[in-house]
């Protein structure tokens, strides 16, 4: 008998890496967009799998909205003035 399947599996790795993701952004680190992106983009062929075709669609836009705000905010950065430490 047994007890999860590899979907089981799946959906509780895109819960851990969603999780993971809200706890970065929450400090502003901008490495929680790549795990958007790593969710998102294994969310897309699990939802279609699962016959969840609108939900799969959503998260291909999901995926393309987190690279496009992944670029945008290294973009940002890179214009900040630096801080003087003395």
């Amino acid at each position: 008998m047994h007890l999860f399947t590899w979907i089981d599996y799946t959906d509780m790795l895109t819960t851990a890496l969603f999780l993971m993701a809200m706890w970065l952004m929450a400090r502003r680190k901008i490495e929680h967009w790549i795990l958007w992106i790593i969710a998102d983009a294994i969310s897309v062929p699990l939802y279609f799998y699962k016959g969840l075709t609108f939900t799969a669609l959503q998260y291909v836009v999901f995926t393309l909205i987190a690279i496009w705000a992944y670029y945008e905010w290294q973009r940002r950065y890179r214009l900040q003035p630096k801080a003087a430490y003395a």
